[in-house]
C-alpha cells in the first residue's frame, strides 16, 4: 500500500502484466490553506489492478480540489481500476471540488470512480453532545473516526 500525505501530482503508471497498486491519502485543510491534489493511475499492461481512496477535512476558509483520473490503454486487457474521493466540510466557507475521471480505451476492462462531499452529521454530534462531550469534542470524535 502507498500513502499519500500532502497535496501534490501523483501517478501511478502499471506497465507490468500483473501489477496491482493501492493507494490511500489523508489529507487536512486548514483555514486559509488552498491544496490541490491530482492522482492519475495510467493502466500499460494487461491483467493489471489500481486502486486510489482520498479522504479530505476541509475546515472554514480552506479549498480543496481533487482531480483523478483512471487512464486505460489499447493493450490493457483485463485491467480493474478504482478511484474513490470523499471530503468532510467542516462549516461556513469550507470549500472542495472532486473532479473523477475516467479515459478507456480497451473494452474487456473494469473501471469506475465516486466522489462525495459532505458536511457533519449534527445527530452524531447531537449523541456525542448527550453523552456528556462538548460541542469541540464531539467535532473531534468525528473527524477522527471519519479519517479513521
Amino acid at each position: 500500500m502507498i500513502k499519500i500525505k500532502d497535496a501534490g501530482n501523483y501517478e501511478y503508471v502499471l506497465d507490468k502484466e500483473g501489477q496491482d497498486v493501492d493507494v490511500t491519502g489523508v489529507f487536512e485543510v486548514k483555514k486559509g490553506e488552498r491544496k490541490i491534489v491530482v492522482t492519475d493511475l495510467v493502466f500499460v499492461a494487461a491483467k493489471t489492478k489500481g486502486k486510489i481512496h482520498v479522504k479530505a477535512v476541509v475546515h472554514s476558509g480552506g479549498y480543496l480540489e481533487f482531480r483523478g483520473k483512471i487512464k486505460i490503454g489499447k493493450k490493457a486487457v483485463g485491467a480493474d481500476g478504482y478511484l474513490k474521493q470523499e471530503v468532510l466540510l467542516l462549516g461556513p466557507g469550507a470549500q472542495a471540488v472532486a473532479i473523477p475521471d475516467l479515459e478507456i480505451e480497451q473494452n474487456d476492462v473494469k473501471a469506475s470512480h465516486a466522489a462525495a462531499i459532505s458536511t457533519f452529521d449534527n445527530e452524531q454530534l447531537f449523541y456525542l453532545m448527550s453523552r456528556g462531550f462538548s460541542l469541540e469534542e464531539a467535532k473531534q470524535i468525528v473527524i477522527e473516526s471519519w479519517l479513521g
